[in-house]
Formats: C-alpha cells, structure tokens, sequence
C-alpha cells in the first residue's frame, strides 16, 4: 500500500508503534491533544451513558414499577391513590416525580381541590407493555 497517495487513508500497523510513544498507558495524550472527531466521540459516550444510568436507576427503585403498572392499569388516578394502592413510603413523592422526569407519567394539579391526577404518557405505556412481557416471560 502506497503510503503517499493522498487518495487512501493511512494504515494502522499491526506491529510496531502507532505514534512516537513506545508506551501510550504510561504517556497518555492529554484530551487537547485528541482529534475532534475522537473528542466528539468521547462527548456524546459520556452523554448517553449518564442518562442510561439515570434512567435504570430510576426504574431500579422499589415500587416503581408496580406504580407505573397500577397507573397503566387506572389512568387517570390521583396520587393520594397511588399512595393507597401501591406505597406510603415518604419516597414515593421522589419516585413519581423522576417517572414524570424521565417521560412515564404527567401530573395534573386539579383547580377546586388540593388532589393531583397522575396521567400515563404514551412512554410510560410502551414500558408498561414491555414489563408485562418481561414477567410473561419469567412465568
């Protein structure tokens, strides 16, 4: 392969050293130093991972699932229900709150009362559906 054709990129050697370094673990490239395309790359790795990691981490907790599955299964429902019928642990206001965050559920504040209406979102169906498919699965 002809190296100083402009035409074709360059090879990496299978042997040998890709740049001046003989050791790259001990004698990093600062991240000024990387490539753009290698920067970009590293940007939208780290972006995709923390909202991954938010996301199960949010629906690891205890009793979000059963919530999401009673609130498919009762849409519209007030919250002081969702208390009743699934958990009155103190966390369940957090746990609604990063389901409605992430897209699940929508809260509406009603206008005579002092109730909330928990709303399933389109998203929170696709993930219902898929849940119930997952313990169908099991059984």
């Amino acid at each position: 392969m002809d190296e100083s054709n402009g035409d074709l990129p360059q090879a990496i050697p299978i042997t040998g050293v890709l740049d001046g370094r003989k050791r790259p673990s001990e004698n990093p490239l600062s991240y000024e130093e990387l490539p753009d395309e290698i920067r970009q790359i590293l940007i939208e790795r780290k972006e995709g991972r923390g909202r991954m990691q938010e996301i199960m981490s949010i629906l690891e907790e205890k009793h979000v699932l059963t919530a999401l599955l009673f609130i498919d299964d009762v849409s519209p429902v007030l919250k002081s229900d969702v208390y009743n019928s699934v958990s009155r642990s103190a966390n369940m206001v957090h746990k609604l709150d990063d389901m409605r965050r992430i897209g699940l559920i929508q809260m509406y504040a009603t206008a005579r009362t002092n109730s909330t209406v928990v709303v399933i979102t389109p998203k929170g169906k696709s993930v219902a559906k898929l849940v119930r498919e997952m313990m169908n699965v099991i059984d």
